[in-house]
């Protein structure tokens, strides 16, 4: 199939987003194996979290999720990975920690992330320690 080679090779040739729109395309198909290389492409764009939009990466879950539980941990690992380098949106972040059956690993990630002033953070977006409240033990 040619999604299996778009696996190997798009990186270079197009963008996260682009493999995004293509494996959520290719997803919709009625054919179980092109549903699956569908969902293995949306994995493989997955290390670029930090380029991909919330809805996206949403997309992408939902397809790793509909394939298997270890895929799906496969992508939130890859998601966790690609925030420590900064520039993954928190809602996304929070979408891992919901999906990811090591809900306490998701809290490194989180600290990595807001590591700056939490006292000012904290009061102008409430969200973010609602977060940390849920998975702080």
């Amino acid at each position: 199939m040619a999604v299996n080679i778009l696996i190997k090779t798009w990186e270079g040739h197009l963008t996260p987003q682009e493999v995004a729109s293509l494996a959520d395309r290719a997803s919709r198909c009625r054919d179980p194996n092109m549903v699956r290389a569908a969902a293995e492409l949306a994995l493989s764009c997955l290390p670029h979290a930090q380029a991909l939009n919330p809805n996206e990466i949403q997309r992408a879950l939902i397809q790793c999720k509909e394939q298997s539980k270890d895929m799906l941990q496969r992508a939130c690992l890859s998601v966790e990975m690609a925030a420590k380098e900064g520039g993954v949106y928190p809602e996304v972040l929070f979408e891992v920690a919901k999906r990811s059956e090591s809900f306490l690993n998701i809290r490194k990630v989180w600290f990595s992330f807001l590591s700056f002033d939490y006292s000012f953070h904290f009061s102008v977006n409430p969200f973010c320690s609602f977060v940390l409240s849920l998975i702080d033990t």
